[in-house]
């Protein structure tokens, strides 16, 4: 952002919180420059944009001050102005949208309150996981909203990861832009999770099971980075609906996707071993930054 630009914003921040109010002088130009150690070009430029907005008047020898109202026939005009430019400035340089600027603005008014995020999932189990993800690393409040039962999303924070991003994609798409998207990998200790591989030298037959043959396809791409190829053999699966685990035998081992995982019951879930997906490490480090989060406790991590 141009350092000009920086100073009018700093100055109309101070009007609309009521620092300054109206008539209130400003400093003169050269104290200013010397203030701020700029050049007297860059706080003349800033104060004739904020005089272009009809925030200050530019009096000659007797300097600038703070105008005493909006512009002459136009009320409310430079408030708009001022919450546009808040706005362009939340987007361009932090990449939120309007919604989020709002978010974090009722968490400063609520005394610090943790901002509300919701987080998208296939399953609840998944979304559970992944809030508590969020939750162990930074200061908020993560609640799993699952795919299949929402017929709309709710107002707030939205976190979803880019596996569904195209199924989010398709129910709201007129909410896209307020969904802050994250990359997962499967749990790395999966593969500890696997009961023994039977004879030596031969490769474990792992079937992917999911509802939906391209994920189906996908998860097993992914698995192939914590499963080696010298002692795994990788087959998706796509299972019928109602869900009916297929018949296995010898070292086969069923893998089930969450949503798979979350219709069984409790007997199906003792012949099958869960896929669990975590955030990226960077990515969810990444999130909080740019969202202006307060890291989590030892408590809450606890």
């Amino acid at each position: 952002m141009p350092i000009y630009h920086q100073i009018a914003e700093a100055i109309r921040n101070a009007i609309a919180v009521g620092e300054l109010t109206a008539h209130d002088r400003l400093p003169s130009i050269r104290i200013a420059a010397r203030d701020w150690g700029v050049n007297l070009h860059t706080v003349r430029k800033a104060y004739g944009e904020l005089a272009q907005e009809g925030l200050v008047r530019v009096r000659g020898a007797r300097g600038t001050e703070v105008a005493g109202g909006g512009r002459a026939g136009a009320p409310g005009r430079d408030l708009e102005a001022y919450l546009a430019s808040w706005l362009a400035t939340a987007r361009e340089q932090f990449g939120l949208t309007q919604v989020q600027l709002g978010q974090l603005l009722l968490k400063r008014a609520a005394g610090g309150a943790p901002p509300r995020v919701h987080v998208i999932e296939c399953s609840r189990e998944q979304a559970e996981g992944h809030a508590r993800e969020l939750m162990r690393a930074w200061r908020v409040d993560a609640t799993a909203l699952v795919l299949g039962e929402a017929s709309e999303l709710p107002a707030g924070l939205l976190v979803g990861t880019y596996f569904h991003y195209n199924d989010i994609r398709q129910r709201w798409p007129h909410r896209l832009d307020e969904v802050r998207f994250v990359a997962i990998a499967p749990d790395a200790g999966l593969a500890q999770r696997l009961p023994p591989r039977g004879r030596a030298g031969r490769r474990q037959r792992l079937l992917v099971c999911e509802l939906d043959e391209s994920k189906a396809i996908n998860i097993a791409a992914d698995l192939r980075n914590v499963f080696s190829e010298d002692h795994y053999r990788l087959e998706p699966r796509v299972l019928p609906s109602p869900v009916k685990l297929p018949a296995v035998g010898g070292s086969d081992v069923l893998l089930v996707s969450p949503r798979v995982w979350g219709v069984l019951n409790e007997r199906e879930r003792a012949r099958v071993v869960a896929i669990r997906y975590c955030m990226r490490a960077h990515e969810l480090e990444a999130l909080g930054v740019q969202l202006g989060w307060e890291r989590a406790t030892m408590a809450a991590i606890a």
